[in-house]
């Protein structure tokens, strides 16, 4: 961070801003991180938000209002927060190497990091804020003291300013950690990396490479959904298409070879697709891993597999297709009779007799017809998206009832003259007033 930067940090106008920001606390807090954000986020600012005190467990701090993405929560009282929180301290963080294994790491690009403790009237404290950034250096006493004036003028804190302490103890920092850390992937990566040479693949290659983190036994959907969100916020630096992170919830299941009993794990799959020698697979997975242990995730193995053609993925089911991929679904922990949407496409050369079928298909009620757009499936790359007719079905995950379903369109198809494509298990999204689109 250049002197040049830290100046376009505008303290007076955001303590300006503070002085007119009303209501609760929780409004306030709300207030200043947006007033915040605008003033310093151009000044090298990665991330703010605050951290209070957990009602239910006294060795955490829950995440508050915060920009501009999400972060860990609840956080223990190891890093630098906590201790910001325990001894009233103002923690200005010029490399965050120097805290050691103590370090939170909910992005692993930031490498400086600012906390301020926060005290009511009865000089109790009841938070911190914490700022994070990028750039080795970003924060000094200088910013500790303007932010703490702004939440001053906020009502956040008390006039008193903290101590501030300046982390510099690289006690604990070796020449090994220059290197990428080692991650619990590492062995598992290396055996990939072993057997594709004796495969004779190419390097050239891209793969994809799906990292487990398993959820803490009575976690659920909801959460591994949670932080596959942040996931996605906190490791997505570039786009998934250009080799970036993405994650996404999923169940692994694991079967005992004596006992034939099912275990259901749910996890976090974090996943990049991209052409990669050993030591990139071994970064990207030392920074999946301190993700995990920031967050409460086990890593539970790695895999690597030749990329899926979303185009392939995407193509219309025959109704074996379609059973065949209800089984996996119901294999990796879905359950029977759970909601599954099915949407069946039907094509036709004549108008006239798609408006016909759909009439036919609506006098079923099985569920919505609706036209709309998309490339031919027979066509070639360069030609015009065409009209097709969806049939809509609230359906669940119940092959008998799908096979039902699927025979009596595809008899009501036939007869109108026209051809069912397949079926895809897609929802429908309603645009408005206009016809729901797949």
């Amino acid at each position: 961070m250049t002197p040049a930067q830290t100046r376009t940090r505008d303290y007076a106008g955001l303590a300006s801003a503070c002085r007119h920001l009303t209501g609760d606390r929780l409004a306030r807090m709300s207030g200043f991180v947006d007033a915040a954000w605008a003033a310093l986020a151009s000044g090298g600012v990665s991330w703010l938000g605050f951290y209070l005190t957990a009602p239910q467990n006294a060795e955490s701090l829950v995440l508050g209002p915060r920009r501009d993405k999400p972060a860990c929560s609840p956080i223990g009282l190891h890093g630098a927060c906590g201790r910001s929180f325990t001894q009233g301290l103002t923690l200005v963080v010029p490399d965050v190497a120097a805290l050691g294994e103590g370090y939170i790491a909910c992005d692993p690009r930031d490498v400086a990091e600012l906390v301020i403790p926060l005290f009511d009237e009865s000089a109790a404290c009841w938070g911190v804020l914490d700022l994070d950034s990028y750039s080795h250096g970003a924060f000094t006493a200088h910013d500790a003291n303007a932010l703490h004036a702004c939440l001053v003028a906020a009502g956040l804190t008390s006039d008193k300013p903290p101590p501030v302490v300046v982390v510099t103890n690289h006690a604990d920092r070796t020449p090994e950690r220059k290197r990428p850390m080692a991650s619990a992937f590492d062995r598992e990566i290396e055996d990939i990396f072993q057997q594709l040479g004796e495969q004779g693949a190419d390097p050239e290659e891209p793969l994809h490479w799906i990292f487990h983190l398993a959820l803490p036994e009575g976690q659920g959907d909801d959460r591994a959904q949670e932080l596959s969100q942040l996931a996605d916020a906190t490791l997505g630096d570039s786009d998934p298409e250009d080799g970036g992170f993405f994650a996404n919830p999923a169940h692994m299941t694991d079967i005992n070879e004596d006992s034939r009993e099912e275990t259901i794990t749910i996890e976090v799959a974090v996943q990049v697709v991209a052409a990669m020698g050993l030591e990139e697979v071994k970064s990207r997975a030392a920074r999946v891993e301190a993700f995990a242990r920031a967050n409460g995730l086990t890593p539970a193995g790695v895999d690597a597999t030749d990329p899926s053609d979303m185009d392939d993925l995407m193509d219309w089911m025959t109704l074996e297709d379609a059973q065949w991929q209800l089984s996996h679904h119901t294999d990796a922990g879905l359950e029977a009779g759970a909601p599954v949407p099915w949407v069946f496409a039907i094509d036709a050369q004549d108008t006239d007799v798609l408006d016909s079928v759909r009439l036919a298909l609506d006098e079923t009620g099985l569920g919505r017809t609706f036209f709309d757009s998309m490339e031919d499936p027979e066509g070639d790359d360069d030609d015009e998206p065409e009209e097709f007719l969806f049939l809509h079905v609230e359906g669940v995950n119940d092959n008998d009832r799908l096979a039902d379903c699927y025979q009596r369109v595809e008899a009501i198809v036939a007869r109108g003259g026209a051809e069912l494509l397949g079926v895809q298990y897609i929802d429908v999204v309603e645009d408005g007033d206009d016809e729901p689109e797949a």
